[in-house]
């Protein structure tokens, strides 16, 4: 963690918009490495904190955190900094262009990638999550991503919006720019009046 931004406990917290005791509690559970230790201050990095941004849209979608510290395990820091930039990059689009956008195409070797970018984007979409398909003995890997992108287009587009500890904000999709600013100064003034979670 040489040349990378590094942060004590409480600031990765606050950049994560988590609570510290959450930050310990990923640790100490798996769903995070440990940190280094610097003197008398244990330090995070840039993995810390994509990996707590792909926890919380992995929760949004209701997945359970052993299920989500399973498939942690097998991601390299890479693979989670790709995942958020694809799951951002594609709300950025269906906002822009206010319509559903198809999931990526994961990497045919990576399997576990390709069900947590589908989770991903199931969980911006609010839809119901289950495992993907085995794949078939001659079955390339573009007629797999079809059919993923097949499940979640049939689904109603809704984004949640977490609060505050144990409220969200529902929203039906599309919504027209200036409804979205509004939604926007909403969602802060709500989280400003709220207790942090």
């Amino acid at each position: 963690m040489s040349d990378e931004i590094r942060f004590t406990v409480g600031e990765l917290a606050e950049a994560a918009g988590v609570t510290v005791r959450t930050v310990r509690y990923y640790v100490a559970e798996g769903l995070l490495p440990d940190p280094t230790v610097e003197g008398r201050y244990a330090m995070y990095g840039q993995d810390h904190l994509n990996r707590i941004g792909l926890i919380q849209k992995l929760r949004l979608a209701r997945v359970p955190l052993a299920s989500i510290r399973d498939q942690l395990k097998s991601l390299t820091a890479e693979d989670v900094e790709e995942l958020l930039s694809r799951a951002a990059s594609a709300a950025y689009e269906r906002r822009r262009a206010l319509v559903q956008a198809p999931v990526a195409e994961a990497d045919a070797d990576r399997v576990s990638a390709e069900y947590v970018a589908r989770l991903l984007d199931i969980a911006e979409r609010g839809t119901d999550i289950s495992p993907p398909p085995a794949r078939r003995a001659g079955e390339s890997q573009t007629e797999r991503s079809s059919e993923l992108r097949g499940d979640v287009q049939a689904a109603e587009t809704w984004e949640r919006i977490p609060l505050a500890e144990g409220l969200e904000l529902h929203v039906r999709l599309p919504l027209s720019p200036e409804s979205r600013g509004r939604l926007d100064r909403l969602v802060a003034e709500a989280r400003a009046l709220l207790p942090p979670g």
